[in-house]
């Protein structure tokens, strides 16, 4: 039988041994788990990366569809729900489809709303992105000229000049199609008019409750006005054949408006039909025109000048408070806690 003393080389290194064994296990084991959570934690900031990329997606999406259509009430009446994307449409999706991202508005005052864009990943990686839009003071109108028709007829075979504003980003002409949209800029390019903003896109979702608004506070038209019309909210119940008429306010036509002579107006002038200048005869708007319904003609044979002017409407949201809608702002945006 082989003994060992305590004190003997044999022991000590034996000894050594097992001691040097068990420090490089256990070097061995810390440096493993290290690995495992290096790994972990490598792949949770990839997949949060992700996560922020994915909203952020979402989020510009929300964003381009405001400055599409910059409607305070838009957003106002769609508060606590998903975000009202025009045409129906949705985020886009990230690729790849490892994520679920989602867009709504949450109310923070009466003149403060968040859009939250939430993505969520693998793993229950989640980011969350909020930007805040504030109601503007100034109202809100998509372009100098706006034609709701869905497939909208303007014929400058006139002179025909019309301008938006870049301080207050406003189109000089909007149609609710981007298709029509771009074939009317190239049509009127081709015909020589004067636009000056652009011709964009841009649905506008209050217009049918601003024209029941206007209806409800109007006073009456003769059936062809003519002269000085005071300033207020007008109503021509049928159409209106103009030899030589001039007023502000908001004046809203049920039926065709027929220029044969020369009309000028500061203010909002809304038609619900056909808008036709003849030749030698004059038509000029200081504020903005909405044509407000599908299929309609714009028909320009004279001289038509259409300038936006926000001084014109803010008269008309001074002395009628409601009536106009307001235009929305983004004014920041952060990062929120998931």
């Amino acid at each position: 039988m082989i003994r060992y003393e305590v004190g003997s080389e044999q022991g000590a290194a034996l000894i050594s041994t097992i001691l040097a064994t068990a420090l490089f296990l256990l070097i061995g084991t810390i440096a493993s788990q290290q690995a495992v959570i290096s790994f972990l934690v490598s792949h949770r900031v990839t997949e949060s990366a992700e996560a922020l990329v994915a909203a952020e997606t979402a989020m510009a999406a929300a964003l381009a569809d405001v400055a599409r259509q910059p409607s305070f009430a838009r957003l106002s009446q769609a508060d606590g729900g998903t975000f009202p994307f025009l045409d129906g449409a949705t985020p886009p999706q990230p690729l790849p489809d490892s994520f679920a991202v989602d867009a709504r508005l949450r109310s923070r005052s009466e003149t403060r709303i968040d859009v939250i864009a939430t993505a969520r990943g693998r793993n229950r990686a989640r980011r969350i992105l909020v930007t805040t839009i504030e109601r503007e003071d100034r109202p809100f109108l998509p372009a100098a000229l706006f034609l709701a028709a869905d497939t909208p007829t303007l014929s400058p075979s006139g002179t025909l000049e019309i301008s938006g504003s870049a301080a207050d980003e406003v189109s000089a002409v909007a149609t609710p199609s981007l298709a029509h949209a771009d074939a009317l800029a190239g049509a009127l390019s081709s015909s020589g008019a004067q636009i000056t903003g652009g011709v964009n896109p841009s649905d506008w979702d209050d217009l049918d409750d601003l024209i029941s608004r206007a209806r409800e506070s109007a006073l009456s038209l003769p059936e062809n006005p003519s002269g000085a019309i005071a300033p207020g909210i007008w109503l021509s119940r049928g159409s209106a054949d103009i030899a030589d008429a001039g007023g502000e306010g908001v004046w809203l036509v049920e039926g065709d408006l027929a220029i044969d002579g020369v009309l000028t107006f500061e203010g909002l002038l809304i038609v619900l039909g056909d808008i036709r200048v003849s030749t030698g005869s004059e038509m000029a708007v200081r504020g903005g025109v909405v044509q407000a319904r599908p299929g309609r003609l714009f028909d320009c044979d004279g001289h038509v000048v259409i300038d936006y002017d926000l001084d014109a409407l803010n008269a008309i949201d001074s002395m009628h408070p409601g009536l106009l809608d307001r235009r929305a702002r983004v004014i920041g945006w952060r990062d929120e806690a998931p």
